[in-house]
């Protein structure tokens, strides 16, 4: 599975990254201000940071990338596995840029991934798709391109959690949108 998101995150040269989570400070431990100790129940049961995280992305930058700037963390026993992305960026375009380049492969069903749909959720412009048996959501929150791989059951309460919205205020990806409802594809 790793392969095949750094498939979909591969973006053009990007600047160093910076990976200091403005604002949180956890006694120098920068994994644990980047990644939540539990999403919906399921708590940290390994992260990945510096270097280590951008290989296991398969070298996802292109152009310089200091080590730190990808923070991986894999939470719940194996049958129930979420994972989350963090990459931050040294500017919110930069950011921006990554997610646009990831929503047009995305929508082009590349890495086994498909049902691309796009819609605004609190202050952000959530993505979904699934793929590899696992819903899959990525957005931008100012530096930071966020990616939740989550099994279809915890996914949407998952996403709210890190969102910090009401499940309601995320559509069921596993549903077919009203006919009324406008769903940017």
């Amino acid at each position: 599975m790793m392969q095949n998101v750094a498939q979909c995150l591969r973006i053009p040269t990007v600047g160093a990254l910076v990976l200091t989570w403005i604002g949180c400070a956890n006694g120098g431990n920068e994994a644990a201000a980047m990644l939540p100790e539990v999403i919906h129940g399921l708590v940290l049961s390994e992260s990945v940071t510096g270097q280590a995280a951008t290989e296991a992305l398969g070298g996802i930058y292109e152009g310089e990338v200091t080590a730190g700037d990808t923070y991986i963390g894999r939470y719940g026993p194996e049958h129930l596995r979420a994972t989350l992305y963090v990459s931050r960026f040294a500017t919110p375009e930069d950011a921006q840029a990554e997610l646009a380049a990831m929503a047009d492969r995305m929508s082009s069903g590349t890495g086994g991934y498909g049902h691309h749909t796009r819609a605004t959720v609190g202050e952000v412009v959530l993505h979904s798709v699934f793929g590899h048996g696992q819903v899959h959501y990525f957005y931008v929150s100012g530096l930071d391109v966020t990616w939740l791989a989550s099994p279809p059951r915890l996914a949407r309460a998952a996403i709210a959690e890190l969102l910090h919205v009401e499940v309601d205020a995320v559509r069921d990806p596993l549903k077919a949108p009203e006919p009324t409802e406008k769903v940017e594809l």
